[in-house]
């Protein structure tokens, strides 16, 4: 799990994650659904990748008690990967067979799934495996896919304006196509003005900054956000904590660099310093030299800092990476 796809999941749990369900399948899942809150997956790995938990399993009563309880699995990704929606297939059957709503008597959960791509390109949420000439036989599910690159920043932040959707959803606005202007930032931050929650605000403050960066408008945003810190959550301290103790993850796929929650223009390229010369110290099994402790700290670009990263995992030795950093030794 990268620490991009792990905010998204700090954010529905902490920012009315009702109103998250109501945007994704709209005003009758709200009055048909009552949210019980967040079902124990921790025991059921994600197919394919062992040493990841999904903790975003909503359960669900029917608020007239006429179906069985349902549960939604939310996946994440921090980028589109075309083999999710079959992974998801395996995933949903696991929880249903290992989570059910009760045990004695038994009854199960029907489960259905959502993959919420943070960026990326659009993508198909069927998965099918037939065959010809093998009548009625064969694999076919559908999960509901949304790429928040896709979505419209505009329409979102319009239906928070006429209270159509709830403030707390313009945590997700970053992501987006067509938020990558000023006059986009200061209509954002007046609607969210609003929020009454002094810790709603905070949170959606401070997680924004976060995908803002994952959209590459980090500076934008944190430019038209200064001023709205005065309410300073728990998960955006937890998130600065986190980035100056650990700096910087490798992402699951692509070696991809990510920074810590707040104060990124502080913390980042100390942050970058201590991952890079920590992964390569792991990746080469062995010491890295001070000389080139010396030249990697000394740099302070934090995006020839992650260039290096990515080069670290992907090169097969240290004189290779040396090499193509262009580091004078």
């Amino acid at each position: 799990m990268n620490d991009y796809d792990q905010c998204a999941r700090y954010a529905v749990r902490k920012l009315r994650p009702i109103e998250l369900f109501r945007w994704l399948f709209g005003e009758g899942f709200f009055q048909a659904w009552r949210h019980r809150g967040w079902l124990d997956t921790q025991g059921v790995a994600f197919p394919g990748l062992p040493d990841r938990r999904c903790d975003t399993a909503a359960s669900f009563t029917a608020t007239a008690g006429d179906e069985p309880p349902l549960a939604v699995v939310l996946e994440f990704m921090s980028v589109t990967r075309h083999a999710t929606p079959r992974r998801m297939i395996q995933y949903v059957t696991q929880i249903q067979a290992d989570c059910p709503y009760q045990r004695d008597p038994l009854v199960e959960y029907t489960v259905v799934g959502v993959i919420l791509n943070l960026r990326g390109a659009e993508q198909s949420g069927r998965y099918e495996s037939r065959a010809s000439h093998v009548a009625n036989t064969g694999i076919q599910a559908d999960f509901q896919v949304r790429t928040l690159a896709e979505e419209s920043a505009e329409e979102l932040l319009g239906k928070v304006e006429s209270g159509e959707l709830d403030r707390s959803l313009l945590v997700w606005a970053p992501l987006m196509t067509g938020a990558d202007t000023e006059d986009y930032i200061r209509r954002w931050r007046a609607a969210l003005s609003q929020e009454g929650d002094a810790t709603i605000r905070g949170n959606v403050v401070g997680l924004g900054v976060v995908f803002s960066n994952l959209a590459r408008r980090s500076a934008l945003w944190k430019k038209g956000v200064q001023g709205m810190d005065e309410e300073r959550s728990e998960v955006v301290m937890e998130w600065e904590t986190r980035g100056e103790a650990r700096g910087i993850e490798i992402g699951e796929a692509r070696g991809v660099a990510v920074g810590e929650a707040r104060g990124i223009e502080i913390g980042e390229a100390r942050a970058l310093h201590q991952s890079l010369l920590q992964f390569l110290t792991a990746r080469f099994s062995s010491s890295v030299s001070a000389s080139i402790t010396t030249l990697i700290q000394t740099e302070t670009d934090s995006a020839t800092l992650m260039r290096w990263v990515s080069l670290a995992a992907n090169c097969a030795s240290i004189d290779e990476f040396i090499q193509r950093s262009a580091l004078t030794v």
